[in-house]
């Protein structure tokens, strides 16, 4: 949890949203860390004036192994030249500045459970496998749901309902599974198979290759995504709408 404005938020990003500036939102991250390391900021930034570039690689690494305990979420690190008469000749592109350098970390991983595969009909017909996992705490939110996008992704990843798997945020911002841990898988797991009738009208499914498509054009799930579609920003852009 993080307090920002006197109001308790689940994460540091939806904190930062209700910064009213970029400034406001530098000094929110700068007091979280400072809060982690139980230092003050002249005290924190004092033990991390690094010369050598060995060093500077060590520390880099050295917040990566230790970004959990931090009371936000991080996804790198920033390095920068603290002399400002330096930044002054070293200057800046059009869009970037010449002096500092961001490091990007690679996604978190976590293991999780499948608990169930949900299918999903799109507004095409298409069905979409979806898996539902045991809850994990991932890159600062809750992830329990996952697309599985078709039979063939699930089949390579060889993902078998009750296995345990590996999960990560793609661009730290969408769920993905990125293998199943067959070594830990338990007795009793059973493979997934798609539907052979829509789970909305129960019309015959159609494949076609990695596709499984409901033909129906009647289909109640069909109908409503396409009517979500019409009136979302991308087509009309219709503010309010009722049934």
């Amino acid at each position: 949890m993080v307090k920002q404005y006197g109001v308790l938020y689940q994460d540091t990003r939806r904190a930062l949203l209700q910064t009213e500036n970029v400034q406001d939102a530098g000094v929110l991250a700068r007091m979280l860390v400072c809060q982690a390391s139980g230092k003050s900021q002249a005290e924190f930034l004092a033990d991390r004036d690094l010369y050598a570039s060995e060093k500077i690689v060590q520390e880099v690494a050295s917040i990566n192994e230790n970004r959990e305990k931090l009371p936000c979420d991080i996804d790198g690190a920033v390095i920068k030249v603290n002399d400002l008469s330096q930044r002054e000749k070293m200057g800046a592109t059009a869009k970037f500045p010449r002096w500092a350098a961001a490091y990007k970390y690679p996604p978190e991983i976590k293991p999780t459970v499948v608990e169930d595969i949900v299918v999903q009909v799109g507004r095409t017909g298409v069905l979409t496998p979806k898996a539902v996992l045991a809850p994990v705490r991932l890159a600062g939110t809750t992830v329990s749901r996952a697309p599985l996008h078709n039979l063939d992704f699930i089949r390579e990843r060889d993902i078998h309902l009750g296995d345990y798997v590996t999960v990560q945020k793609a661009g730290d911002i969408i769920p993905e599974v990125v293998r199943s841990l067959p070594e830990k898988r338990p007795e009793g797991t059973v493979e997934f198979t798609m539907p052979t009738h829509c789970p909305d009208c129960g019309s015959v499914l159609v494949t076609e290759g990695p596709i499984t498509r409901c033909d129906n054009s009647e289909c109640p799930a069909q109908l409503i995504k396409n009517i979500i579609h019409f009136v979302s920003r991308n087509t009309k852009y219709i503010h309010s709408l009722s049934f």
